[in-house]
């Protein structure tokens, strides 16, 4: 149903929403919330409104500046339960938190904005002062991935590079797809270069295989660079998942001009250099070299 989704599926999801199945109400939950006039999110937007209060103030140099009131929701009732809030705790945060995460990922993005007049950025450094910055700011890195909101995505992963870890692989992948493919780029590579000069301990597999469009060279030639620096680390002998994301993933997406390149350069006398990396390796540089032939006769070039 993802694909093609429209106004005319809301009556349908809503029906799902009464489903015996968690996983079907989770389902018709998370596609609602993708649609921009449903009436989902308009009950999430009137349940964050109830918990959010944004008022402008002025400092001391007269500059105008977001501040914020929390209030947290109530116990969960018979209709956020319909919505799909679950009251339980997650992730460190208690019951209402998670509650409140759960409400702000569902509300409308652009109905705040208008609400208030202020830029994602300034809602950014407002969630930051905030004793639920991990709520809100958890719940608005569902909202951007779901409703494509590219302004709300870039302050977002702006955040994740001055605070490390502070969102999950997965949830960085939905924020990087919002942006436009030159702008993902640049944005993942700034945020695998700060995360980790060496990428020891990073799970790259969670980001990388989300990038499914055809990457740059640049941007290729800088993640082959940071593989070609982790494989044969002691961390990366147990890398598994990053393996098998390389062979399969990667090898679709990377530049095929660098079939050659991603043959060679390996460290491969290291001493944690995993026979699994071999084979890592061979199916990378193959797949390029097979995509590259392709390329070649597809467009009639004769070399």
């Amino acid at each position: 149903l993802r694909i093609g989704l429209g106004p005319a599926d809301e009556v349908f999801l809503e029906t799902a929403l009464d489903d015996k199945r968690k996983a079907v109400r989770t389902a018709a939950a998370d596609l609602l919330a993708q649609l921009p006039e449903a009436q989902f999110r308009v009950r999430m937007t009137e349940r964050a409104r109830a918990c959010l209060r944004w008022t402008w103030r002025k400092n001391l140099l007269r500059e105008r500046r977001l501040e914020l009131d929390v209030t947290l929701p109530d116990a969960v009732d018979k209709a956020m339960a319909r919505d799909g809030i679950e009251a339980r705790k997650n992730q460190g945060m208690g019951e209402k938190a998670y509650t409140l995460t759960q409400i702000v990922a569902g509300a409308s993005l652009a109905a705040l904005a208008e609400d208030t007049g202020a830029k994602p950025e300034q809602f950014v450094r407002c969630a930051r002062d905030s004793d639920f910055k991990e709520a809100l700011l958890g719940g608005w890195s569902v909202a951007a991935a779901r409703q494509g909101a590219g302004d709300w995505a870039a302050a977002l992963l702006k955040y994740a590079l001055e605070v490390p870890d502070a969102f999950e692989d997965e949830r960085l992948a939905g924020l990087a797809a919002c942006l436009d493919e030159r702008a993902r780029e640049a944005e993942l590579l700034k945020l695998l270069a700060h995360k980790r000069a060496d990428a020891s301990g990073l799970t790259l597999g969670g980001v990388l295989g989300a990038l499914r469009h055809p990457w740059s060279e640049a941007f290729s030639r800088a993640v082959l660079k940071l593989l070609q620096r982790h494989f044969g680390t002691a961390p990366a002998q147990y890398d598994h998942a990053l393996r098998k994301t390389v062979a399969q993933e990667v090898s679709r997406y990377m530049a095929p001009v660098l079939a050659d390149d991603a043959a060679n350069g390996w460290p491969r006398e290291s001493a944690n250099w995993h026979k699994g990396d071999d084979e890592m390796v061979n199916a990378l540089a193959a797949t390029l070299a097979l995509r590259r032939a392709m390329h070649k006769e597809l467009s009639g070039d004769p070399g």
